[in-house]
């Protein structure tokens, strides 16, 4: 079974006890430094959360891409999305199918209106929450574990 599986603002700040977000301009009007706003930040990290997974974890992944995109354009408030079939819905006639598909999404999670270390955190957490579909860890599950 093909299952779609996302992250969407609203649970994230629903976690933190925030209330709404930062809309993206108000982002852009801000004094800070832009140069952690990119994909190549995004990428960096989702590789060294990647590097962070213990071995048995890493050593489960099969058959999965990542990628960093600019956002889904008919979910603004969606920040990750798993597309495929999890590890524990394949069966022996899952062989010749397509990767599953996470993506991380930058323009939502810059609209958080975070810093850029708990920006870090927040794309660590989303990877995290979308390779736990990947391994077939369903949402409730995931929310106890901390990985909203």
């Amino acid at each position: 079974m093909y299952v779609v599986y996302m992250v969407r603002i609203a649970d994230t700040l629903e976690m933190s006890g925030k209330t709404g977000a930062t809309s993206l301009p108000e982002m852009k009007d801000r004094n800070t430094p832009a140069s952690w706003r990119t994909s190549e930040f995004f990428e960096q990290v989702v590789a060294d959360t990647l590097e962070e997974l213990p071995d048995d974890i890493y050593g489960r992944l099969d058959n999965l891409t990542i990628v960093v995109e600019d956002g889904d354009p008919e979910e603004t408030d969606v920040l990750g999305l798993f597309e495929g079939i999890s590890l524990l819905e394949r069966g022996f006639d899952y062989a010749g199918a397509l990767p599953d598909r996470i993506s991380i999404f930058v323009t939502p999670h810059l609209a958080l209106g975070l810093n850029k270390q708990q920006t870090a955190e927040e794309i660590r957490r989303t990877v995290l929450h979308e390779i736990g579909h990947h391994l077939g860890i369903d949402d409730h599950r995931l929310h106890q574990l901390g990985w909203h």
